[in-house]
């Protein structure tokens, strides 16, 4: 299901279990929204799969519960889209 997104090598989540896995590792969360269709997306895609700084992306990763949303599976509410639904949208959430 995750395979792809933005690296197989992290631990993505999905947003349903993000809260309480979240409160059971006593860790953030790190949110990424994003969709298929969005150029900037997918740029954004490119650059974080090939960053010659990959590694460090990935050791930093583990301090965090990660949570990768694309299309439909974007959080409901408003307040992951506090400027009006931009993408993509990085949200760090305590």
């Amino acid at each position: 299901m995750f395979l792809d997104r933005f690296g197989d090598d992290i631990n993505w989540i999905p947003w349903e279990e993000a809260f309480s896995k979240a409160k059971s590792l006593n860790k953030p969360i790190f949110l990424l929204i994003h969709k298929t269709w969005c150029g900037a997306c997918q740029a954004l895609k490119g650059e974080f799969k090939n960053s010659n700084r990959r590694d460090e992306l990935v050791k930093l990763s583990k301090k965090f519960v990660m949570v990768n949303t694309e299309d439909d599976e974007e959080p409901e509410s408003e307040k992951y889209a506090p400027d009006g639904g931009y993408i993509p949208r990085i949200f760090f959430l305590g």
